[in-house]
């Protein structure tokens, strides 16, 4: 077992290249590859149908098909859909027609039941990981749609993970914000990530994720913590036995390799347009925030949304490179680009397993769940905000 040594995130400044600097270039960094892009060269398009092949829920669905506060969702092997449904703390499989062909879980303590079942995650064989808490824990599904066993944290998690990846041999990287205890004035919060074995077992710390700035407008017991205005996260996601880091701020991906250790092996690097916040974008923020939640009482008012709009809440540098992550089930990992509030579409950017950019889309503003190498999973609402979860077809076009 190497040294439990913690692993810290370096930022690399970028290499400015000249004008016939090539699309895609890569090299090697004390046995790292760097892969960096400009992706304006960037020609071909990733898109989807217009309309979903499969449609789940919804004001007009059948009762079998009512959805609410759903947690997961994933597409198995078989065309099967699984779904985690917090509303009745279980796990649903539909066929690729919508059709429920089973369900397992209930609320309750026992084996395979849930207090607050939330997130899912689909190992090969189609053996579904379904979070549980309080404490943490793992509920594991077979294929047949049955209960197998429970995995729990040792030690004992209390809260959901804020960032988490469970890879092909069952090793399980949890993390959460860390200390927001005594600080300096919006210091840079990170995501501490921990490292446990198949049983549950803590291995050690692995990583520390620089996450943005947090910090109060108002000093006193229980006052809310926030970001600046526009501040980026970290995302962590992994598949397979590799794991994806995007900080909170820099166009860039740091790729590592899971094994008794974590081990980087490719950082991904690309261009992006101008990231300037103009002063009318925080007017717009400010505004939409004082206006949303009309019923809210003048206590929760003066407690939750006037420290935020508080002028000495401070705002951020440039707008975020990175606001999703999502490692692809066929290799690819999407990155998707800031998009403003109530924009009715979301940029994306994908990249090869390698850290070449292969292509742009532009998707919905939908809760991407999944995505295959032709299919993209997604929860959304209707026109009656009824939760729905949709499959659709997801198409490239021209070249690299």
């Amino acid at each position: 077992m190497p040294p439990r040594a913690l692993i810290t995130i370096l930022l690399l400044t970028a290499c400015g290249g000249a004008a016939e600097s090539p699309a895609f270039a890569t090299r090697d960094s004390a046995g790292i590859t760097i892969a960096e892009n400009r992706t304006e060269a960037v020609s071909a398009t990733c898109r989807l149908d217009a309309d979903p092949v499969v449609r789940i829920g919804g004001s007009d669905a059948p009762e079998d098909q009512f959805l609410y506060r759903v947690m997961g969702a994933s597409r198995l092997s078989d065309g099967r859909i699984a779904v985690v449904n917090q509303g009745t703390q279980e796990v649903r499989w539909y066929d690729s027609t919508g059709t429920l062909v089973g369900r397992a879980g209930r609320e309750g303590s026992g084996p395979g039941e849930f207090k607050e079942a939330f997130l899912m995650v689909r190992l090969p064989g189609d053996t579904l990981w379904v979070g549980d808490y309080r404490p943490w824990q793992w509920h594991l599904f077979g294929p047949d749609m049955t209960f197998a066993r429970s995995v729990m944290m040792t030690p004992a998690e209390a809260n959901s993970p804020r960032v988490f990846a469970i890879m092909d041999d069952g090793q399980q990287l949890f993390g959460n914000s860390g200390s927001l205890g005594p600080r300096a004035p919006w210091a840079m919060d990170s995501f501490m990530v921990r490292r446990y074995a198949p049983t549950g077992t803590l291995q050690d710390t692995v990583l520390a994720v620089p996450a943005g700035r947090m910090g109060q407008t108002v000093e006193a017991p229980g006052a809310i913590w926030m970001r600046p205005w526009f501040e980026g996260s970290a995302h962590v996601e992994g598949t397979g036995d590799r794991v994806a880091v995007a900080t909170w701020n820099e166009p860039e991906l740091v790729l590592y390799r899971v094994g008794m250790a974590l081990e980087p092996t490719l950082i991904v690097r690309w261009t992006t347009g101008d990231r300037t916040i103009p002063e009318d974008a925080v007017r717009a923020a400010r505004e939409a925030l004082a206006t949303r939640y009309p019923d809210l009482s003048p206590e929760m008012q003066a407690m939750m949304i006037d420290p935020m709009l508080d002028p000495k809440r401070p705002v951020a540098d440039v707008y975020p490179a990175v606001t999703g992550l999502v490692m692809g089930r066929d290799g690819r990992i999407w990155v998707r680009e800031y998009a403003e509030e109530g924009a009715d579409t979301r940029r994306w950017l994908a990249f090869s397993a390698e850290g070449r950019a292969l292509c742009r889309a532009e998707f919905p503003a939908v809760e991407v769940a999944e995505i295959g190498s032709d299919y993209l999973l997604a929860k959304t609402t209707d026109a009656l905000d009824a939760e729905q979860v949709v499959l659709y077809r997801l198409r490239a076009e021209g070249s690299e």
